[in-house]
Parts: structure tokens; sequence; C-alpha cells
């Protein structure tokens, strides 16, 4: 698996981003807020700027901010497909899409399985 970045921010708080192994798409591990919101925006503009579907790996964020789904959501509706795939999404992402930008569901698609 390829690295693009590893960025370490205050209290210790990482954030890690990797490209997916054969496929398009990022895996994040780590936490979206305050400390790592700068390396989160840059995630989401490179997701941008590719022709390729959107897909975002999430099963190893353990936490993200309403911040962070804001700019998420955003990002979605900016693609050209209209449409971001989260693969296994933390349960606070979830309630925070559920709540909020529950309109929103058609730019963001959760898949609790691997795709083939």
């Amino acid at each position: 698996m390829e690295t693009v970045g590893r960025l370490d921010q205050i209290a210790d708080t990482v954030l890690t981003v990797e490209r997916l192994p054969g496929r398009a798409g990022l895996r994040v591990s780590g936490e979206v807020d305050v400390s790592t919101s700068d390396e989160w925006a840059q995630v989401l503009a490179a997701l941008r700027t590719t022709d390729a579907p959107g897909r975002l790996d999430l099963s190893g964020l353990s936490f993200i901010d309403v911040r962070g789904v804001a700019s998420l959501v955003e990002t979605a509706r900016r693609l050209p497909s209209g449409q971001l795939s989260l693969y296994r999404p933390p349960m606070c992402l979830r309630r925070t899409l559920e709540v909020v930008w529950t309109d929103e569901m058609d730019h963001v698609v959760i898949e609790d399985e691997e795709a083939e």
C-alpha cells in the first residue's frame, strides 16, 4: 500500500491517508477535528481532482467532527458523479449525516461490505 501522507498534529492527533490498493480511492485513518482540518481539506480536494468515482475507506477513522462531515458532504455534491462512497464510516459520521444531512443521502453512499 502506498502511503500518501502521515500528518502529525497537536496533542498527538494523527490523520493517515493511503491510496487504496488496486482501485481508485483513499483510506483515511485517525481523527478529523480542528487539529487535522487542513489535512482533511487536502484529502477532499484530492477526490475532486480525479475523474474516478469518489471512494473513501473510513474503517480506520475513529472520529470526525461536524465541520469535517460538512466538508465531506460539500465534496460529494461537487464530484462529477455527484456521489461519494464511504466504506465503513464511524458511527459518529453516520449519525451526523442522519440528523443534519438527511436530504444529502443521494450524494453520500454508505457501504458496509467490500465491493468486488
